[in-house]
């Protein structure tokens, strides 16, 4: 997934943890705070597969309560369906809800994969 600027890594990660909600049917929801520069996401290592998305390493320094765990699938970025797309299609994605949304909140949805 996209990077920030190295200007942003410079910031402390206190900061970065997301909101992480839970639905009925067992699917997470982190929700990522754009106003903070290094945000828990940044510290995630995406793998990909035929099945889409999924966080395949964790950064050892990422902030506690960030809500991610590896092998968790991505299903979707701001409501957006990627379960099953390209790394490269994902990527487009991803980086049109940050770009073209007028919020400052991104919102991906996991799979648990437990």
């Amino acid at each position: 997934m996209p990077h920030l600027s190295r200007q942003s890594l410079q910031r402390s990660p206190a900061d970065a943890r997301g909101t992480v909600r839970f639905s009925p049917d067992g699917f997470k929801t982190i929700l990522v705070d754009l106003t903070v520069p290094r945000q828990s996401y940044t510290y995630v290592i995406w793998g990909y597969d035929k099945d889409g998305a999924f966080v395949r390493k964790l950064d050892p320094n990422i902030p506690k309560g960030h809500g991610f765990v590896t092998n968790d699938a991505l299903l979707k970025v701001n409501g957006v369906d990627v379960h099953g797309l390209s790394k490269v299609e994902i990527n487009g994605i991803w980086l049109r809800s940050v770009k073209n949304m007028n919020m400052d909140t991104l919102r991906l949805e996991l799979k648990p994969s437990y």
